[in-house]
Formats: C-alpha cells, sequence, structure tokens
C-alpha cells in the first residue's frame, strides 16, 4: 500500500488562527497554562509486569529449532528524579533506579527432554545532573551536563559523562 502526499505542513503553529479554540473547546492559554504544570519526568515512576505463559519458535542457521516455553516473566521498575538545588540560573539533581526481572522457561532439548531455567537478574542505575540556563548571542542557552553509573548486583558495569548544549531560536507563548 502506499500513499502519496503532493503538499504537507509539519511544525508549523505560526499559520493558524489565534483565536480558534483547540478541538475540546478550551482556549489555547488555557490549556497551555495546564500542560506547564505537569512535570517532563515522573519524581517517582513504579512500574510492575507479568506476563502469562507463551511459548515460543527458535532457529540457529537454517534449521528450525523444537518449540520452546516461557512458564514466568515478571518484571518490576522503580524510578525517582530528585533535584537538589534549584536556583535560577542553574539545577542540580539526580536520577536512580532499580529494576528486577525473574524469569522461568522450558527449553527443549535433542529427544523429548526439557531443561528448566529459572534466572532473576537486577539492574542499578544512578545519573548526577547539572544544568546551566545562560544566554549566547541574545538566545537562550541550556547546558546540560550528566553523569552516569550502571551495573547490576554483583559488580558496577558502566560509567559514561555527556555534556550536551541546546539554543533556543525561538520563544513565544507557545514555545519557552
Amino acid at each position: 500500500m502506499a500513499a502519496l502526499s503532493l503538499s504537507s505542513i509539519a511544525q508549523n503553529t505560526d499559520s493558524t488562527l489565534k483565536s480558534k479554540p483547540d478541538s475540546l473547546n478550551f482556549q489555547k492559554k488555557v490549556v497551555a497554562s495546564i500542560a506547564d504544570n505537569f512535570a517532563v519526568t515522573r519524581p517517582l515512576n513504579i512500574e510492575y509486569t507479568f506476563l502469562t505463559p507463551y511459548n515460543y519458535k527458535s532457529q540457529r542457521a537454517e534449521s528450525i529449532l523444537p518449540n520452546g516455553r516461557v512458564t514466568n516473566f515478571q518484571q518490576a521498575k522503580v524510578s525517582a528524579n530528585i533535584n537538589f538545588i534549584r536556583k535560577k540560573t542553574w539545577m542540580l539533581g539526580t536520577t536512580i533506579g532499580y529494576r528486577y526481572i525473574s524469569t522461568e522457561a522450558d527449553i527443549p532439548r535433542t529427544g523429548d527432554t526439557n531443561i528448566k531455567i529459572k534466572d532473576d537478574f537486577q539492574y542499578l542505575f544512578s545519573t548526577l545532573n547539572l544544568t546551566y540556563f545562560s544566554s549566547l548571542f541574545q538566545k537562550r542557552m541550556i547546558y546540560s551536563s550528566s553523569f552516569f553509573v550502571d551495573g547490576s548486583d554483583h559488580h558496577l558495569e558502566r560509567i559514561k559523562g555527556i555534556f550536551t548544549g541546546t539554543m533556543v531560536l525561538k520563544a513565544n507563548q507557545k514555545r519557552r
């Protein structure tokens, strides 16, 4: 199935009528005000996943292996975003998290025997984030640096750092 479009507009809100209400009959300023009160990231996030047993098929090279079965899969995730210091020109915070995965599967072997495998995995991560707000060429600049540490319950596995700079080219009531 193919579709052909002769003209399209994407991400262009300057050409919309300023007095036209949105599809929910709220004024645009009211919607923008409500949206500003929602956090970009969740301060606390808790998730739990449970999957019912299911079968799967495997293939090695060109040969198809016997069907296997996952009999249990559970996952729990917890993370928190915490801002330590929040000033007018800079912000220091952290993100910490934990993930636990429990799996159980029946893996077929040659003949009619199955191997029952049960594993538990734990993953821990933490970041330290520093954000600095300034101006460059009369445009708003946001400098952000993050230091990441993660690993399992056995040992530290990875350390990373990242630095970014973002320039806000256009700011109005809809774009800040």
